[in-house]
């Protein structure tokens, strides 16, 4: 998959704007961040950084959102048809969060040989997880959109997505 960082970057602009304004989003006035993007079991990692964050926040945020996608890619080598999330190893106590998504191309009842993840950080953390989930279906990385969405809002309880866009 040829990834476009203009494209992407001008379209995670655009969803970080709908997230702003939804109603379940526990800080609006928060616009940028880090989006990593590993495409097939991370041949091709992209990393752009989305706005200008708070220059004291710049390492942390970078560091956080390869992080989070690393983790979800060696939980997904563990676990390959029950990880679909950095929100099922979240531990906030040393530093993990949720904000990534993994996509897989044969869908999530059955192993698959490689997978895509989608990782954002700089928002409130369950924004960022709306922004990759989001970003992920509308560049065409999952077409299970009702089940797939389903599975991840549920572990995480986002609302935000939701708000979002209407997905059912």
């Amino acid at each position: 998959m040829e990834i476009n960082i203009p494209q992407w970057n001008m379209v995670t602009g655009l969803f970080i704007e709908a997230a702003c304004k939804a109603q379940s989003n526990p800080n609006p006035n928060k616009t940028a961040g880090f989006l990593t993007i590993g495409i097939d079991n991370f041949s091709e990692r992209h990393i752009i950084q989305i706005g200008n964050p708070a220059t004291d926040k710049l390492d942390k945020y970078l560091r956080l959102s390869q992080e989070k996608a690393y983790r979800l890619y060696a939980d997904w080598l563990r676990d390959p048809i029950n990880t679909f999330s950095s929100w099922q190893s979240r531990q906030p106590e040393i530093d993990r969060w949720g904000g990534a998504v993994l996509f897989a191309p044969s869908g999530y009842s059955r192993q698959s040989p490689s997978c895509d993840i989608v990782s954002f950080s700089g928002l409130p953390e369950i924004v960022d997880e709306s922004i990759s989930m989001r970003l992920g279906l509308h560049f065409g990385l999952s077409s299970d959109i009702s089940e797939f969405v389903d599975r991840v809002t549920r572990i995480s309880g986002n609302k935000v997505f939701r708000e979002m866009y209407d997905v059912r």
